[in-house]
């Protein structure tokens, strides 16, 4: 049986720029109450809701480089459905004085 980490990379690796909203609606065990920050930016988060194994398994999976992140227009994000971050949305990278989201979609490629 595949764990979690596994789970995501194949499901990353049949699709191409999968969405958090897409993980988190189709990988069990996915979703949680802990949020993942784009590293060396001070409150940008890139989602909102991982559970404690999936963010240690998209950080290994990063660090490892067996998958990149890539920034997306919030437009389309809104239309895949789902629950989003109640935050606002960081326009450009920067360091903010308060909490915003950066939508960013998963693919294998750099």
């Amino acid at each position: 049986m595949l764990g979690l980490l596994d789970k995501i990379l194949k499901y990353i690796k049949e699709l191409d720029h999968v969405s958090f909203q897409e993980l988190s609606r189709e990988i069990k065990g996915f979703s949680g109450e802990f949020p993942m920050p784009l590293p060396d930016y001070e409150n940008i988060i890139i989602w909102h809701s991982l559970s404690q194994e999936a963010g240690k398994a998209l950080i290994e999976l990063l660090i490892a480089e067996d998958i990149f992140v890539h920034p997306f227009d919030s437009k389309f994000a809104t239309l895949e459905g789902g629950e989003f971050p109640s935050y606002p949305i960081a326009a450009s990278l920067k360091n903010f004085k308060t909490t915003h989201w950066f939508p960013m979609t998963l693919s294998c490629k750099p």
